[in-house]
């Protein structure tokens, strides 16, 4: 009766054993790889905040804070439990080279210590994006009344970086630049086409300094007294760049419309009041 007893005690430590030893199982799978973490960087010191993580053909996407500091997640779902494979993620901004690294998935989750993710589920270098096109817009008067009649000038001055530099922007029959945004600096009100009718689109090279000139009135029904920003329509054209990238950002993305504006740009606004 004791030898039994005892038998049944040891198999019953064996057991408990058997669960809690490491040895017995891989640790790695209780840690949580729905997550991985990077950093983006400007190579000009401008603010990486709203820079776009993108991975093609898993579907997922993050932007980035002030700091350049991000997350993709692979959501918790049927679609994705049992997914396998090797995906490409890009790190975009519209006016700088992107760059791109190499995720394996495993089961639904990232695998950590694969390809461009450590073990401990970041990417494993900081994603450096040299700047192509330097854009920076102004307005003159930038106080701007009634009394002369919304009347005002933009200039649009543009600096190639790296070689020339393909753009896209609206243009009127006379072939000055027409694609402008208004928004305003003080409100949720919806952005809104500042040269609504009359357009179409140009390609054009940029291998210099360029500065274009366009002059308009404000239309009083589009405006009241606030403070805007004025955003150029410019479309950075980067060879290799997925279409289904730029379309994860906005159907009419690739137009003179709203959706536009989802694209990370950096760049200088003109700004004004208008009283």
């Amino acid at each position: 009766m004791k030898h039994w007893a005892l038998v049944i005690l040891f198999i019953s430590i064996s057991i408990h054993t058997c669960t809690d030893n490491p040895f017995f199982g891989d640790e790695d799978t209780a840690k949580d790889k729905h997550f991985v973490s990077g950093i983006v960087r400007l190579n000009d010191g401008a603010s990486p905040a709203n820079a776009y993580v993108w991975v093609q053909d898993l579907g997922i996407s993050s932007r980035c804070n002030s700091q350049g500091d991000f997350s993709l997640q692979i959501p918790r779902t049927p679609e994705y439990e049992g997914l396998n494979g090797s995906y490409t993620a890009y790190f975009y901004v519209g006016n700088y080279t992107y760059q791109t690294a190499d995720v394996l998935v495993r089961n639904g989750q990232f695998e950590y210590g694969q390809q461009n993710i450590t073990s401990e589920g970041q990417f494993d270098r900081t994603f450096l994006l040299s700047k192509l096109l330097d854009i920076k817009s102004s307005i003159r008067p930038d106080t701007i009344s009634a009394s002369i009649n919304y009347g005002f000038t933009l200039i649009l001055e543009m600096v190639n970086i790296d070689s020339f530099v393909s753009i896209i922007t609206q243009v009127d029959r006379d072939q000055i630049m027409r694609g402008y945004f208004i928004r305003s600096l003080t409100s949720d009100t919806p952005a809104q086409l500042l040269f609504p009718f009359g357009t179409k689109a140009g390609g054009y090279k940029i291998d210099s300094m360029t500065t274009w000139e366009t002059s308009g009135r404000f239309d009083p029904g589009l405006v009241s007294q606030d403070s805007y920003e004025i955003i150029p329509y410019i479309r950075v054209i980067q060879p290799g760049l997925p279409e289904e990238l730029l379309l994860s950002l906005g159907e009419d993305v690739n137009n003179y419309a709203l959706d536009y504006l989802n694209v990370p740009y950096s760049r200088i606004h003109a700004k004004c009041v208008v009283e």
